[in-house]
């Protein structure tokens, strides 16, 4: 792991400096004292620990939330879209109705012509043939 080794002291009592304390990388007037500082980067370290967590906890819900919050935002703008396509195609099969109800109309009117017609020439065809005879 790349760690190197500490040399501590914890010998004697808070009125003692041995030489020992001098030259060690952490000293303490006491094994007790030592055991204390020992106890205390523990406690630290877990609540470090479960500090950690809990921010490792918050920014995967903040995550989370973002990326669900994005999905809504798309299936939305796509709803969105799907409801205009829908408008359009019924807009536009309402035109349709609408051009063939038209046709529909005229021709009809056509027809009823046609047949006014085609009765005038029957009944000119009938004085026509009661005139010849």
């Amino acid at each position: 792991m790349g760690l190197r080794s500490i040399f501590v002291t914890a010998i004697g009592h808070s009125d003692d400096e041995p030489l020992l304390q001098k030259v060690a990388d952490k000293a303490f007037i006491t094994p007790t004292s030592l055991g204390q500082y020992l106890y205390d980067t523990y406690v630290s370290s877990l609540e470090e620990r479960s500090n950690s967590k809990a921010r490792l906890i918050t920014d995967i819900t903040r995550q989370v939330e973002l990326n669900f919050q994005h999905e809504v935002n798309d299936l939305t703008s796509k709803l969105a879209e799907s409801v205009a396509q829908l408008q359009e195609a019924r807009d536009k099969a309402e035109s349709q109705k609408i051009q063939f109800m038209t046709m529909l109309t005229k021709a009809k009117e056509r027809e009823k012509k046609r047949i006014v017609l085609l009765i005038i020439v029957l009944i000119l065809l009938i004085l026509l043939f009661f005139i010849t005879k």
